[in-house]
């Protein structure tokens, strides 16, 4: 979680730590950073698509909201790495032209 603020914007160390966050999203494609924003301040523009969090006008509401969400987070996760098995639903294989030893290996797992 991002606090964002206008000490926040200004620090070069802070900078850093959300840019890094930002790379590690892309390269595990999945989300770690939420924006919570503490107080009046332009909002960075790599992190406005970011979901964000107002704890400018009632902090404690903005707080159970980021524990909600970060339970979600971790929760998907675990849905994520589930050992569910995995198979393709009545698919023909003639749907799969040129494709057909691809989708036979598949359903063999």
């Amino acid at each position: 979680m991002f606090v964002l603020s206008p000490e926040a914007v200004q620090s070069a160390w802070t900078r850093k730590e959300w840019t890094a966050a930002l790379a590690r999203e892309i390269e595990e494609s999945r989300i770690r950073l939420g924006v919570l924003l503490l107080r009046n301040c332009n909002v960075l523009e790599l992190l406005r698509t970011k979901h964000r969090f107002d704890a400018r006008t009632d902090p404690a509401r903005a707080i159970r909201e980021v524990v909600d969400w970060a339970k979600r987070m971790r929760d998907q996760r675990k849905l994520a790495d589930s050992k569910a098995p995995r198979f393709f639903l009545g698919y023909d294989p003639r749907d799969f032209v040129g494709r057909g030893d691809t989708l036979s290996a598949c359903t063999r797992r």
